[in-house]
């Protein structure tokens, strides 16, 4: 083995801990540049993942089998993961193939921390349901604001990745992919 290829960092050589250590701290940059949508000069989609989107996704289908009614849990969790991952790749080849320079998996690792914000919002109307403030209202505001969120973090994102004459044809479904999920929280 030549030495410069030896050199290389592996997470075969350290401890369990520590690999775990430094997905989680990945995970959480990529969470803050998502829930922070300030700084948007560093390309963190240039090392995707999707161990972040899976928690994401396995946390928002938890709820959604939390406040189904009785003996529909299991269809709400399968309902939500299939929304989240289906809508994610769908939305992805329709990027692609409208000439969209960023790869499926990166796509996807973008969409898939894009929902925290609506995941947060599962959770604030799950906790608020719990203690007997299960207003529409509320929960129609905490929903939209947390949908605009999640929207524009993604928009941000897939702005820069296709023509300008295109932008529409790519943002639309992104749009629609949110709208999707959104309406899942407000309907559960």
């Amino acid at each position: 083995m030549s030495e410069s290829t030896s050199s290389l960092p592996s997470t075969l050589e350290e401890p369990v801990w520590k690999t775990i250590l430094t997905e989680l701290q990945q995970i959480g940059v990529k969470l803050f540049f998502v829930l922070v949508p300030i700084n948007r000069k560093v390309n963190i989609l240039a090392k995707w993942d999707l161990w972040g989107p899976l928690v994401l996704c396995m946390t928002f289908a938890m709820f959604l089998s939390f406040n189904a009614p009785s003996g529909q849990g299991d269809i709400m969790f399968a309902t939500g993961f299939f929304i989240v991952w289906i809508g994610a790749v769908v939305v992805t080849v329709n990027a692609i193939i409208l000439g969209s320079n960023i790869s499926i998996f990166q796509s996807v690792c973008l969409l898939g921390y894009c929902i925290a914000p609506l995941v947060l919002a599962e959770a604030i109307n799950t906790l608020l349901g719990l203690v007997g403030l299960d207003i529409i209202f509320i929960k129609l505001v905490v929903t939209f604001i947390s949908f605009v969120w999640s929207t524009f973090a993604a928009l941000s994102f897939f702005f820069k990745t296709v023509e300008m004459k295109k932008v529409a044809l790519v943002l639309y479904p992104v749009i629609l992919f949110f709208l999707a999920i959104a309406w899942l929280i407000l309907v559960c």
